[in-house]
């Protein structure tokens, strides 16, 4: 069977939802709550199938790019087999839309052979915590992608609206799989000029089915591995708390 990541990040379980910082002061403890250790409790063992006594292998993160290099670890050390299914459970989606790091990611990246994308510059113009997903697509780890988003995430016609939707077929992001497509960058300059229509891709990777529930009614069994962040910028530090009750379910990996 193949394995099953609960890709987890701390600002799910605080509202309301912070987007675009810059920095990474901590957000006020003021304007910001979180949920109850009760809750997460609740959560992790009645939606996600996870036990205290049988706990799976993980690794805290600090900021959520560090799950690439997670993954990277864990693929060349035999711990986990590509491509495995993950569940991203956030309030943001990890596409990369908000900066221009899906510029190097359709170009440059696409243009390598798959064995060498896996080292791609960190930068808000590459690999950073708000795009690392799409990076790991690239480089073939994934099989699906489920994005479990918290209540507070922004909603078109009822689903998450931070999706970027250059990554799919003809924008289809509320129904089709992930398709990223390789441009040259003639055809992204293009593309940045907010043209009509989208050119067509010199090609397009393999399909990875993608879905969307909210942290509401999603309900999963089978974790065998976990990634938690902690997300400095975009959590109070009263989160931290939260970290101890969650690390009770995974040992270090």
């Amino acid at each position: 069977m193949p394995h099953r990541v609960l890709d987890l990040d701390l600002d799910f379980f605080v509202l309301p939802t912070e987007h675009f910082r810059s920095g990474r002061s901590r957000l006020s403890e003021s304007r910001f709550a979180c949920s109850s250790p009760s809750h997460v409790e609740a959560f992790l063992e009645m939606q996600c199938g996870l036990s205290k006594k049988h706990k799976v292998p993980g690794r805290l993160c600090v900021d959520h790019h560090e799950a690439f290099d997670t993954w990277k670890d864990w693929i060349a050390s035999g711990l986990i087999d590509a491509p495995f299914d993950v569940d991203h459970v956030d309030a943001h989606a990890d596409h990369g839309l908000g900066d221009v790091s899906w510029t190097y990611l359709l170009t440059e990246i696409l243009a390598l052979p798959v064995e060498l994308r896996s080292s791609p510059r960190r930068a808000s113009d590459g690999l950073n915590f708000g795009s690392y997903l799409g990076f790991a697509i690239a480089c073939r780890w994934l099989r699906s992608l489920n994005y479990v988003y918290g209540p507070d995430t922004p909603l078109l016609e009822g689903l998450p609206s931070d999706i970027h939707t250059i990554f799919f077929r003809d924008e289809k992001w509320r129904d089709g799989p992930i398709e990223l497509p390789h441009y040259s960058t003639r055809e992204i300059d293009q593309i940045l000029m907010v043209i009509d229509q989208l050119p067509e891709p010199i090609r397009r990777e393999p399909p990875v089915p993608n879905s969307y529930e909210s942290g509401r009614d999603f309900h999963r069994q089978g974790f065998t591995h976990m990634i938690l962040a902690q997300s400095p910028g975009y959590t109070p530090a009263s989160a931290d708390l939260l970290i101890r009750v969650i690390q009770q379910y995974f040992y270090p990996a």
